[in-house]
């Protein structure tokens, strides 16, 4: 899912219809999903590491890529009576986990993906990490479901692998533990379609909300509450101060700043 050109062909293939230098691994991935769906086997987590070749313009050989494939599903077993998980976050979460993990150095910008037929409108998304193309991911399209004649509907992330090794950081870190709660305050706000999360959160931190500590995205919803053209984005703000505790009307102070912040930038209404 990386950009490349027309795919290379090898001149002579070992089998018919396999005469292509593959440009990823997320078909392979399909075809690992419903040979699984037909042995009885309705839901899986998949991966594959391996090569991906793509055209270089003005060069005779392609540049090999080594990415990371991802195919992920909810358990049903698992999840029976959460009807609101929604697996395209969850494994943009585990993403974004993976990324925290491996201490990656750079920028990680996420933006949503404006059209892309693999993908369902709305459920994608890819990231840049120092400016440099790092993930993309999505719910397959109906289409693509049809294509591969599944059952049930994956959500698929491809990673340039090369650039996360190049960009992750396993020194080890340690950070004294606060001596202090923290306060918590949800808000759910009502914003234009074309605002993404990345949007949000940046304009939640530059609000100078000097006790600020994280801020976590948890729900996105689109229905008859929300007006046309509009979603309503709701996330949790964490606020700490290492040297005392908070009181209720610090943190409902620092939560109005933050709203005011959004209203005046973002156009945001409270839902």
């Amino acid at each position: 899912m990386f950009p490349g050109g027309s795919p290379l062909r090898i001149r002579n293939p070992l089998r018919a219809g396999e005469d292509c230098l593959r440009q990823t691994l997320l078909g392979n991935l399909l075809r690992a999903k419903r040979h699984n769906q037909d042995h009885g086997v309705p839901r899986v987590r998949l991966y594959e590491l391996s090569k991906v070749y793509l055209p270089e313009e003005g060069q005779k050989l392609p540049m090999e890529k080594t990415c990371l494939g991802l195919l992920y599903e909810e358990d049903l077993t698992v999840i029976k009576g959460q009807a609101d998980k929604d697996p395209f976050y969850a494994l943009k979460g585990l993403l974004e986990g993976m990324l925290s993990a491996l201490g990656a150095k750079g920028d990680i910008c996420w933006e949503g993906l404006l059209a892309n037929p693999f993908f369902t409108r709305g459920q994608s998304c890819k990231a840049s990490l120092g400016g440099e193309p790092l993930v993309i991911l999505g719910e397959v399209s109906e289409e693509i479901v049809k294509a591969y004649d599944l059952r049930s509907t994956p959500c698929l992330a491809e990673i340039d692998f090369d650039l996360l090794v190049e960009k992750a950081d396993m020194t080890s870190t340690f950070q004294r533990l606060p001596l202090y709660p923290p306060i918590d305050r949800d808000i759910a706000i009502v914003v234009d379609e074309g605002v993404t999360w990345a949007e949000v959160e940046s304009c939640v931190r530059e609000a100078g909300v000097e006790f600020l500590e994280k801020v976590e995205f948890f729900d996105l919803y689109r229905g008859k509450q929300v007006p046309p053209g509009k979603k309503s984005v709701a996330f949790r703000i964490h606020f700490r101060t290492p040297d005392r505790t908070l009181t209720g009307e610090e943190a409902d102070g620092a939560r109005e700043v933050i709203i005011d912040g959004l209203a005046k930038k973002l156009g945001a209404t409270v839902r």
